[in-house]
């Protein structure tokens, strides 16, 4: 998904992931705790994708360390080959701490 009223180098909203087990309907509005941030650059721009999850869920996750580490890994695989087909080049970095991926969040935020 996207984040509202936000704008990153590439022109586009500022990407997110929703952990959590409920299937979220395309087009709904959830409000998340930023837990962290992917890293990547697709196509020579900065591309971050904020990991969040949702506020109501029944377990709080509060930071990376509380996500399975198999997921992020699968997560950060995805993101390093889902341009693969199209012939374009993604360059994922890592993941980045919660309060770097807060300050992403603020510096994209349209004022």
């Amino acid at each position: 998904g996207f984040i509202p009223s936000t704008m990153t180098d590439d022109g586009d909203a500022l990407d997110i992931m929703i952990y959590c087990s409920t299937p979220v309907i395309r087009g709904t509005l959830v409000e998340c705790r930023v837990l962290g941030c992917l890293d990547m650059t697709d196509a020579g721009d900065k591309d971050y994708k904020i990991i969040a999850s949702p506020v109501s869920h029944h377990k709080q996750y509060n930071n990376l360390n509380d996500i399975d580490s198999g997921w992020l890994d699968i997560a950060s695989n995805f993101f390093s080959h889902y341009k693969d087909l199209s012939g374009k080049q993604v360059d994922v970095t890592g993941w980045m701490s919660r309060e770097q991926a807060i300050q992403i969040v603020n510096d994209s935020t349209v004022k």
